[in-house]
């Protein structure tokens, strides 16, 4: 954390971690060796993962995460184990709940290239402001924790706005395309076994293919609702983009998801990609005989959705077989009547989609407070900010 060189308020001490406290590893205790029957709560580098019978640590702490996912801070009050992916403080002289807080305030460096980790050199080097006083540390507690619950009220309600909105989105579609007479997907095809293809089987485009530039290999991240994030894209040479050409796309096809959850994601491809191909979690559909944004919208529908979910098949993803796709019954009506409906879709969803970006931009502001309010709080300032409001 970059410190301020703001003079702090009489009574407070600027010192490092290190000095206050003692940084304890902790120890291993695998899974095979935990008695899950035990109350005793096991914390790893993401929280809780588990119970035993027996103890590490026997007094109030803070676990800190020291790989994979470094940042993750617990405070715990009970007896626990901390296993070897975390720290846990020791002879903490501050109010364990200000050192959770401040800890939360401080940014870890990635001290490893290959696993994310944190050194103990570089905690206990990690400069702390705090008051003397304990009473004032619980003060400055108490008025985080009441401008986080306000804080938290806020946010909890725009997400409430924004799954609204998700609800409302999918009733958009869900009228647009209720009662209108179906067709089979692959009737909208010229030859449905070319045009509607899933990717090549994983020996036939392995991880030793992907290069960082040349012809780009789109997966199931890629997609998205309506969608195609281009971020982070894998490539492939021209050579092996001819071995697989069968399984290749290009702009205006579309592509849905057939593993995962939730299945059926389906977006068209836009004009920034000329060609590619796709991976075996996808497929891609080449429909010439719709309207391909009514055929895109269809696809994302409820009805497709709910159909696609029941069909699907596997123990540990979910998947759907390309059969049933080619099958998927969809809604038909005359070209200018798809036309009419996906501008009424749209207008709808130009208008939600304002909404939700309002939503979005306040749910950043609220987590920019959220360390507003903590460096207030660690630069001596929070509480007599709250003074004043309430005077």
């Amino acid at each position: 954390m970059k410190q301020q060189n703001k003079q702090l308020p009489k009574g407070w001490k600027r010192t490092t971690l290190g000095k206050e406290i003692k940084i304890k590893y902790g120890k291993g205790l695998a899974e095979r060796n935990r008695n899950n029957n035990g109350k005793i709560p096991v914390y790893g580098s993401a929280g809780k993962i588990g119970f035993h019978d027996k103890s590490l640590v026997n007094f109030p702490t803070v676990i800190v995460a020291r790989k994979g996912s470094i940042g993750n801070n617990f405070i715990v009050k009970e007896s626990c184990w901390a296993i070897d992916t975390v720290y846990y403080l020791e002879d903490v002289k501050l109010n364990l709940d200000y050192l959770y807080y401040y800890l939360n305030f401080s940014v870890f460096k990635d001290t490893s290239t290959a696993v994310p980790s944190l050194r103990r050199e570089d905690l206990e080097a990690i400069k702390i402001n705090y008051p003397k006083s304990f009473q004032e540390q619980q003060l400055i507690v108490s008025t985080i924790e009441t401008q986080f619950t306000r804080l938290d009220a806020a946010v909890k309600s725009l997400k409430v706005v924004k799954e609204k909105l998700g609800i409302y989105r999918k009733a958009v579609l869900k009228k647009a395309f209720e009662g209108k007479p179906l067709k089979p997907l692959q009737d909208f095809c010229e030859n449905v076994k070319k045009d509607i293809v899933d990717g090549p089987f994983g020996s036939d485009l392995q991880r030793k293919d992907y290069l960082t530039e040349g012809i780009p290999v789109l997966k199931i991240q890629n997609v998205k609702p309506f969608s195609i994030i281009l971020k982070k894209m894998d490539y492939i040479s021209d050579k092996k983009y001819e071995e697989l050409k069968r399984h290749s796309f290009k702009s205006g096809d579309i592509v849905m998801t057939k593993l995962g959850e939730p299945l059926g994601i389906s977006a068209i491809i836009p004009n920034d990609i000329k060609e590619g191909v796709i991976v075996a979690d996808l497929v891609r559909i080449r429909a010439n005989k719709i309207n391909k944004r009514y055929l895109c919208y269809v696809l994302n529908s409820p009805h497709i959705s709910h159909f696609i979910n029941s069909k699907q098949k596997g123990t540990t993803r979910a998947r759907v077989k390309l059969s049933i796709i080619r099958d998927l019954l969809i809604p038909y009506v005359s070209e200018k009547d798809q036309t009419t409906i996906v501008s009424s879709i749209e207008s709808k969803f130009s208008v939600i989609d304002k909404v939700e970006e309002v939503v979005n931009q306040s749910l950043i502001k609220a987590e920019t407070l959220r360390k507003s309010i903590l460096k207030s709080a660690f630069e001596g300032r929070l509480v007599k900010m709250e003074n004043k409001l309430k005077s």
